[in-house]
């Protein structure tokens, strides 16, 4: 199934949305959702099978210098869930 993912309010860089699961980089932030953003909107899409759970954060890799790894930023507060459903949408907030 199909998942739109939004999220909105996020500071500039490389947004990513880093989880549980494989779609979502197995917390490894290189590996996450890569998101399109445009002003303050970001979005991006994934499939997963229905009635899965995600779980997942928003979270920002800035360059770094040298060749070093980038630096992430991840959103604060708790960890975003989402039951997984026919017509749903992951909207998150940074």
């Amino acid at each position: 199934m199909l998942v739109p993912v939004h999220v909105s309010g996020a500071p500039d860089g490389q947004l990513r949305v880093v989880g549980a699961t494989p779609a979502l980089g197995d917390w490894q932030p290189a590996q996450g959702l890569v998101l399109r953003c445009a002003q303050d909107s970001c979005q991006g899409s994934l499939t997963v099978p229905a009635g899965a759970v995600l779980e997942g954060k928003p979270v920002v890799l800035s360059d770094s210098k040298g060749g070093a790894k980038p630096a992430a930023t991840w959103a604060d507060g708790d960890n975003r869930a989402l039951l997984v459903a026919p017509g749903v949408r992951w909207d998150m907030a940074w």
